[in-house]
C-alpha cells in the first residue's frame, strides 16, 4: 500500500471503501489519499462501536449519530485553547496585572 502513494501528489486517484454496507468510490488527489483512508477507518470504528452499544439502531441511524458525534468533537476541538494558548493568556494576564499595579504605585 505504501508504494501506491508514490508519484505526483496532485495526481487524481480513485479510493474505494465500504462503510455500513455502502460502497464508495471517491476521486481525490494522491496527497489526500492516506488522510481519507484514516478518516474512513475512524468512521468505521465509531459507527461499529455505536451499533454495538445500541443494537436497535439501523445503520442509517448509526451513520447520522456518528456524523453528529464527529461534528460535536470537531467543534469542541476548534473552540478549545491549546495548552500553549492557555499559558500565553496566563502570562499576558500576569503582565497586565504587574503593569496595572506599577501604574497605581508609580
Amino acid at each position: 500500500m505504501a508504494g501506491e502513494d508514490k508519484g505526483d501528489p496532485n495526481e487524481v486517484v480513485t479510493v474505494n471503501f465500504t462503510i455500513l454496507g455502502n460502497s464508495f468510490s471517491l476521486r481525490v488527489r494522491r496527497a489526500q489519499r492516506a488522510n481519507l483512508l484514516e478518516a474512513v477507518e475512524a468512521v468505521k470504528e465509531r459507527s461499529s462501536s455505536m451499533l454495538r452499544q445500541n443494537p436497535t439502531l439501523s445503520p442509517q441511524q448509526a451513520a447520522i449519530l456518528t456524523a453528529i458525534d464527529s461534528e460535536s468533537a470537531l467543534r469542541a476541538y476548534l473552540g478549545a485553547n491549546t495548552p500553549f494558548q492557555d499559558q500565553a493568556f496566563s502570562l499576558v494576564r500576569r503582565i497586565s496585572q504587574v503593569l496595572s499595579s506599577t501604574r497605581k504605585n508609580g
